[in-house]
């Protein structure tokens, strides 16, 4: 099973969980362009190779695990 991460994106201030292969490092990750939450849902659920469009964002790693147990811990 694919490992997933609970990150802060610095700049928004936001929380999500993404997949190991949006990482950049410990401190920058990839998020992908799309405007409504459940298609950025979805290409987190399905691991979604990350796009030349995707931008680089400034983050601060807070867990790493399964994405189940994520989902059941934020009831997300």
């Amino acid at each position: 099973m694919s490992k997933f991460h609970v990150v802060v994106f610095e700049e928004e201030q936001s929380t999500a969980i993404i997949p190991d292969l949006w990482l950049r490092g410990n401190n920058s990750a990839v998020w992908p362009p799309y405007k409504t939450s459940l298609r950025q849902n979805s290409a987190v659920q399905n691991e979604e190779v990350p796009g030349e469009s995707w931008d680089v964002h400034p983050i601060r790693l807070l867990y790493s695990g399964k994405y189940h147990a994520f989902c059941t811990k934020l009831q997300y």
